[in-house]
């Protein structure tokens, strides 16, 4: 006599003959089962299923080999730390990083790896690659030694070059005079300016900004912040065309507005401090 399945379960054999269990419960998706009915991974997962606690199984997952680096990567991946710790865009970054590295290293041991080999590994890239690697790297390293697949951290003493650089070049006055002068207001270059001056928000902050609000900031800030926006927006800088390359300093405001910004705030404070 065929056993009852559990509440909520369905089954019925495909046609390769292979039977298949799924729980389906109104209001939620269908959720198919590992294992026979009653078994201990069977129970596991309907457990799960019934509270409502499942999560969809990383791509690849069933493949991959226990205690490689496919498996450790898989593992991350379905994390907290990956899926709530790093923005969206962090995350895009760092697996594809992390993806690459597991071309190369998907099957091997994740318990060999050692200093030597991720040394050499970063010493084959540029000192801006070679830092985002580590920082990659890093979490999931993490990851791995606090689920014990490494006992020691592979990461501890890796070297990298210091990155050169000799900064972003702050506007001075005349440049931003220059600017001003080339680029009408109602352009969409003048617009990214004036949002850039009047804010001195960071430029990923600012292409985020909405015409009438202002980034996450500390309310005491956030009230001045909509103010220069509206002085910005009521001057005219509300237009989409974009405007022809010509001779000014920097196609596209940047870092050297938002430096400019504080060489204007410190003059409007303390008078005669920069002439």
């Amino acid at each position: 006599m065929k056993r009852k399945n559990p509440p909520f379960v369905h089954d019925y054999v495909d046609q390769h003959g292979t039977a298949k269990f799924y729980f389906r419960r109104v209001g939620q998706p269908k959720i198919r089962l590992p294992g026979l009915p009653w078994s201990p991974e069977f129970m596991a997962a309907y457990e799960c299923a019934k509270s409502g606690q499942w999560t969809k199984p990383e791509a690849g997952a069933s493949c991959t080999v226990p205690g490689t680096v496919n498996a450790a990567l898989v593992s991350y991946y379905q994390s907290s730390a990956f899926r709530d710790g790093l923005a969206s865009s962090s995350q895009r970054m760092r697996r594809a990083i992390l993806e690459r590295f597991r071309e190369e290293h998907g099957e091997k041991r994740i318990g060999l790896l050692h200093k030597k080999a991720l040394q050499a590994i970063l010493n084959k890239k540029s000192p801006a690659a070679a830092s985002n690697w580590r920082k990659a790297l890093r979490g999931f390293i993490d990851h791995a030694m606090s689920l014990d697949m490494l006992a020691t951290d592979p990461l501890a003493g890796v070297k990298l070059l210091a990155v050169k650089s000799d900064g972003h070049h702050p506007w001075e006055m005349e440049e931003c005079a220059k600017f001003e002068a080339h680029h009408s207001i109602g352009t969409r270059a003048r617009l990214a300016y004036e949002l850039l001056l009047q804010v001195g928000q960071s430029r990923c902050d600012v292409v985020r900004m909405a015409p009438a609000c202002s980034p996450r900031r500390p309310v005491a800030t956030a009230a001045k912040d909509r103010r220069r926006i509206r002085r910005a927006r009521d001057a005219g800088v509300a237009g989409s065309d974009r405007s022809d390359a010509g001779d000014r300093p920097h196609d596209v405001p940047g870092h050297g507005a938002g430096q400019a910004v504080h060489r204007r705030r410190i003059r409007e404070l303390v008078p005669g401090s920069l002439q």
